[in-house]
């Protein structure tokens, strides 16, 4: 009889793994494209602890984004003027605030 190999509950590890998978999905895919399955499925996880430990596709999604922003990024950002494409959809964001949107 094979034995079957068990793995170890790890909740820190489960959620790094679906964040970097998050990660890679929402890159190659975007975000209207990319499903939380995919995201699952690439994480080796199931599809239902990403809505444990993230609330919701956007959630995810801004986790991901918040992830690959590092403290090194923001010291070496410049305020140069952000490409006109990405004002407007920063723009045109629900989550946009007129304040908010006049720093770009």
């Amino acid at each position: 009889m094979a034995k079957t190999a068990i793995r170890s509950r790890n909740a820190e590890r489960t959620k790094s793994q679906i964040l970097q998978a998050a990660q890679l999905v929402f890159a190659k895919m975007g975000y209207e494209r990319a499903s939380t399955r995919a995201v699952a499925e690439e994480a080796g996880a199931d599809v239902a602890l990403i809505y444990r430990y993230f609330g919701s596709k956007k959630d995810l999604y801004l986790a991901a984004l918040e992830a690959s922003i590092t403290t090194v990024d923001l010291e070496s950002w410049t305020k140069e003027p952000m490409p006109a494409g990405l004002a407007s959809q920063v723009d045109s964001s629900p989550d946009a605030t007129k304040e908010y949107s006049q720093n770009f």
